[in-house]
Order: C-alpha cells, then sequence, then structure tokens
C-alpha cells in the first residue's frame, strides 16, 4: 500500500509505438529539485505497446492511446497523484526552432516587458505558421505547449543573466512547439477524469530531452544528435551549440520495418516482431534466416535513404556533431544503430573525433535517482520517461 505521505507523480509518453508510464515519488517534505532536498524514487514503469497496424491509421492510432490512459490508471498506485505530465511525440506536436536578433545604434535595456514583447510576436509567427502548414481544420486551432528560451547572447556573449543589462547587440535562441487543442483538451479531460491530479503539465518530446540531454547527459557544446525510433516515424534532434538546432522527422519508424516483413513471409505485423527479434538473437529459422535477411537489407537501406536526407538538410546550415544517441522503440534492434554506423555521410560531421553511436537505455539514469533496480532495467522505448523527470515543469 502507497505510503500518503509520499507524493506520488506520473509521466506518460505517448507516441505511435504504444504509450509508457513511468510512476515517481518523492520523500516526506522532499521535491525541491531546485535546492535538491530529495531524490526521486521510481516506483513504477509501465509499458503498452500497440500492435503494428497494417496500414498507418491515425484514428485507430488516437483510439488504443485513450485504450491505454485508462488502462494505466488501473495499474498504478491508489495514492493521489500530484501531477501528470504528458509527453507528446510525432506526430502528435509540430515545434520549430528559431533565432531573434536585436541590434541598435544606441544601448537599450533588456527588461521583461521588452523580453516579452519579443516572445509574444514569435509565438505569433509561429502559430501563424504551424495554422498554415498543417491545414488544421477550421473546427480546431493550435494549443502552445512551450516557448522556451534557450540561450541568451549579448554583444557575443552567452549568458544566463540578461534581464536589467543595456546592450547593443541581442540573440535570442528560442524553442516553441504546439498540438492541436482537440488533442490538448481530450488529454487533460482524460486525466482529470481518470487520475484527478493538482496538475497537468504538456510537453513535446523534444524539449524534455533536450533539457535532460543538456544537464544530465552532459551534451556540452560539441552536442549530439538524438535519433527517436518510434512505432511509425523517426524524430532527429539536432542538439548544437547548446540549442535544440534542427528538430526533424520522416514516415519510417520500426513498424515500417514489421510490415515489409510481414509481407515477405505472410504473417502479421504483430508476429513479425517475433521473427525480427529471432532474427537480431541469431535465433531465426534457418530456411528464413536469408529470405528476412534480404527483406531487412532492403528496408533499411529504403529507412537510410530518408535518414540522410533528413541530416543533410540539417548539415547545411553547420556540420552536425559526431555523438548519435538512440532512443525509442526501434532503438532495441541493431539494425538501426549499423545503418547510422554504414551510412557513409562523413562529409556531414564535424569530425573532431569518430563518429560514435549509442543506445539509451533507463540505466542511464540509475545514479541519478533511487528505486529497485528492475525499474531501470526496461529498453530504449522508456528512456523518454526518464529524460522527462529531469525536464523543467510547465503548468497549464
Amino acid at each position: 500500500m502507497a505510503n500518503k505521505s509520499e507524493k506520488r507523480n506520473l509521466v506518460i509518453s505517448i507516441g505511435t509505438a504504444g504509450v509508457q508510464a513511468l510512476e515517481y515519488s518523492f520523500p516526506p517534505g522532499g521535491g525541491n529539485r531546485a535546492t535538491d532536498v530529495s531524490v526521486p524514487e521510481v516506483m513504477n514503469i509501465i509499458e503498452l505497446n500497440h500492435d503494428p497496424l497494417p496500414t498507418v491509421e491515425e484514428k485507430a492510432l488516437l483510439r488504443s492511446i485513450r485504450r491505454d490512459l485508462i488502462e494505466i490508471k488501473k495499474q498504478i498506485s491508489d495514492a493521489r497523484t500530484e501531477s501528470v505530465t504528458l509527453i507528446l511525440s510525432s506526430p502528435w506536436y509540430f515545434s520549430q526552432s528559431r533565432s531573434v536578433v536585436v541590434e541598435r545604434d544606441r544601448p537599450f535595456i533588456v527588461d521583461k516587458p521588452f523580453i516579452n514583447q519579443l516572445l509574444d510576436e514569435e509565438k505569433r509567427i509561429f502559430l501563424n505558421r504551424a495554422t498554415t502548414q498543417l491545414s488544421i481544420p477550421e473546427s480546431d486551432e493550435p494549443e502552445l505547449l512551450e516557448t522556451s528560451i534557450m540561450s541568451v547572447l549579448l554583444n557575443g556573449y552567452e549568458t544566463d543573466s540578461f534581464l536589467g543589462k543595456k546592450v547593443q547587440h541581442l540573440r535570442l535562441s528560442i524553442y516553441m512547439s504546439m498540438t492541436l487543442r482537440s488533442l490538448f483538451n481530450e488529454l487533460r479531460s482524460i486525466m482529470e477524469e481518470h487520475f484527478s491530479p493538482k496538475k497537468v503539465i504538456v510537453h513535446s518530446g523534444p524539449y524534455v530531452i533536450f533539457k535532460t540531454a543538456v544537464q544530465i547527459l552532459e551534451i556540452g557544446s560539441a552536442g549530439a544528435v538524438i535519433v527517436d525510433i518510434g512505432g511509425e516515424i523517426t524524430d532527429i534532434i539536432v542538439i548544437r551549440g547548446g540549442i535544440i538546432a534542427e528538430n526533424l522527422s520522416f514516415g519510417r519508424g520500426l513498424h515500417f520495418i514489421l510490415r515489409r516483413m510481414s509481407s515477405a513471409i505472410s504473417v502479421s505485423p504483430a508476429e513479425a516482431l517475433s521473427y525480427l527479434k529471432a532474427y537480431a538473437d541469431g535465433h531465426a529459422d534457418e530456411s528464413q534466416e536469408k529470405k528476412l535477411g534480404a527483406v531487412l537489407s532492403e528496408a533499411m537501406t529504403e529507412w537510410q535513404g530518408m535518414f540522410y536526407q533528413a541530416i543533410a538538410g540539417a548539415a547545411r546550415v553547420s556540420l552536425l556533431p559526431n555523438s548519435f544517441m538512440l532512443i525509442g522503440e526501434g532503438a532495441q534492434f541493431n539494425i538501426f544503430s549499423s545503418a547510422i554506423e554504414k551510412g557513409g555521410w562523413e562529409e556531414l560531421l564535424y569530425r573532431v573525433s569518430p563518429i560514435k553511436i549509442e543506445t539509451l537505455y533507463p540505466k542511464f539514469f540509475r545514479d541519478h535517482l533511487r528505486g529497485g533496480g528492475k525499474q531501470f532495467g526496461g529498453g530504449p522505448a522508456s528512456t523518454q520517461l526518464f529524460f522527462a523527470m529531469f525536464s523543467t515543469e510547465q503548468e497549464i
């Protein structure tokens, strides 16, 4: 039975491969992250994976998500939930990174009204662009999730303390994201009805990944390319110079591979997952190993080509970091890391060191959290949950 004096919190990650949840708590009197009064304890991990659909159907995915959210409530403790943090992966959000430059002949004061005016204008531009690009139905509208200042340069020098300073040149790097208001309201309604939390927090995946990558993984100025291989979509987050420089995606994920296998060996996409696991572990039936190898080679060549197109676009602005970090459901299979390693895109990289490819598992956060060892034994599909625990919270 849960200790009623503990604060129970929930992080839920919503993607196209499934819904994952992490329940955590702080000791009595704890929970002050700013002063590090306590370290959160992981209480429970729940992974609800969707069977791959024969074809991609957004409405079917949303129905599965609704069922999974209610199922999660059945599996968590009976303690009162203090907060629920929802993390949206593609295609449930739209985001953009922008740089805002203000340069004047005479010095000006950087104060709150000035910054707020800049941010309000950037929000307006971003939401108008999103409305146009996404063809949002007339019955719906965008809902802003984040407007985060990632870095500030005053007269060419980066600083964390910029309010009240007199400068002639200001550069803000901003990350913004949004979702559809209809989805936003529905998710919040489900949370309030079934979880009754004191607050609900909604973030986009890249935001929480960026925050934790900088704070916990200590990526530094060299940066990294985070590759989130979901069920239907692969997200690419390029962190460079301490900011989200690029956030890209393409419509090929693990389920694309499974559908190709399904067609080739006449099984369902869900059954194809078992075949892929057997093949990856070297336990595939000898009669099918050659056929599976040929199918996987063809499918991964297509994935690799789309991956190259995405990162080549990002490299037009500046060369890419040499560090690639993989998360998401597809990251459990080395076919994706091998495809990146054999990509032949060295000309796109800032080559101060050899390319480094790493799959991030929950165990990477073991030294930063309390909890039983089994809570850190999951696969890369649940890694985003741990990223979310360290991100700055935003109440809605």
